[in-house]
């Protein structure tokens, strides 16, 4: 019971991280539209964390009021992930056209 309580209370707090980077990131737009420098940081990986500890802890009860899916698509409504995951292959892309592999792929589809 206690388990099921804590691991409902880490959904609530990585829901709340997650609508938090979703209003930075919407502010961050504003802010950049309107020419203002001020940048308002996402906190990525903060709410995979408390999901995968909340999934840690409903696995020892027998019956859990969420069903799997909904962790997962928890996890990947979070636009800091998605980021972190543009910026990932935003540098693979940028490493191979620095090294010259990226043109070579290029001359090769054409």
């Amino acid at each position: 019971m206690i388990s099921c309580l804590l691991a409902t209370l880490l959904i609530v707090g990585a829901g709340y991280v997650i609508a938090m980077n979703w209003i930075w990131t919407i502010q961050n737009v504003r802010n950049r539209r309107r020419g203002i420098q001020r940048h308002y940081s996402t906190m990525p990986l903060v709410a995979q964390v408390l999901l995968v500890i909340a999934v840690l802890l409903s696995g020892r009860e027998q019956s859990f009021w969420l069903p799997p899916f909904v962790f997962w698509a928890i996890g990947l409504a979070d636009v800091s992930l998605w980021m972190l995951f543009s910026f990932f292959i935003s540098q693979l892309n940028r490493s191979n056209l620095r090294s010259g592999r990226g043109d070579a792929k290029a001359k090769e589809m054409n």
